[in-house]
């Protein structure tokens, strides 16, 4: 049931970032709606910008859901968060597992020397591209691509955020621990454990990768498990997310 109730959240959530143009296009084209508190963004450069900007205002509190995908500038962005770090914000971030696979702007793991102040986990349920500063405004990445439209929304609203933000705890509760090095290369394990990571985190099943590997499948399960008290996963579904990090 939990995990039901999770995954219509998830839907509900990404509806009303799939909805963001929608509702801008049937209000009125311009970017900024006078006397209101969402600004719509239509231009990536602008996006990029109010992404560092909202990190640049920061002074207590960053959460935000990131699914790898529609990345502002990163140059722009890791100074805005280095700086912020340096300030004291704390940063709370849930990744997509797809994150970990773009070029660009790969999240560094918590417990960096260059990360205090940072906490992070690993989700297959993020809704949504996300940032919450401080409990009073929020920036939501449009689901969709819209080429030419919108692609996300600046509101500012302290009621808006903490709607937001009762999501993002819910997400954050269920989501799993990023570890704190690559699992998947760590020099802990061997070329043939490596593998059966790799072949783990694609969604095979332990009798599958026996087979490809051409091993029995003892040998597989004793190695997952292994493994998994290696680095304090305690299921296989942990074990595959943290590969995939």
């Amino acid at each position: 049931m939990i995990g039901f109730g999770l995954q219509e959240l998830s839907r509900q959530f990404d509806d009303l970032a799939s909805g963001i143009g929608a509702t801008a296009d049937s209000s009125m084209p311009a970017k900024a709606l006078p006397h209101s508190e969402i600004e719509f963004i239509t231009i990536r450069k602008s996006l990029a910008t109010a992404y560092s900007d909202i990190q640049y205002r920061a002074r207590r509190s960053i959460e935000a859901f990131d699914r790898g995908s529609d990345t502002p500038d990163a140059a722009g962005t890791e100074t805005a968060r280095r700086d912020a770090l340096e300030r004291g914000v704390n940063y709370r971030v849930v990744y997509d597992p797809s994150a970990f696979k773009r070029e660009s702007g790969v999240p560094m793991r918590p417990g960096s020397p260059a990360l205090p102040g940072s906490s992070a986990r690993v989700s297959s349920i993020v809704p949504a591209r996300l940032v919450i500063r401080d409990g009073e405004e929020s920036l939501i990445f449009s689901a969709a691509d819209r080429s030419g439209g919108v692609l996300g929304a600046r509101i500012h609203s302290p009621w808006f955020a903490a709607l937001l933000n009762d999501t993002f705890e819910t997400v954050w509760g269920s989501a799993l621990p990023l570890p704190t090095e690559r699992v998947a290369t760590s020099p802990r394990l061997s070329g043939e454990e490596q593998e059966i990571l790799r072949l783990l985190a694609t969604g095979l099943t332990d009798e599958s990768i026996a087979r490809f590997l051409g091993v029995s499948l003892r040998t597989v399960q004793r190695k997952v498990q292994a493994i998994q008290r290696s680095f304090g996963a305690t299921s296989r579904f942990q074990l595959g997310a943290m590969s995939a990090a």
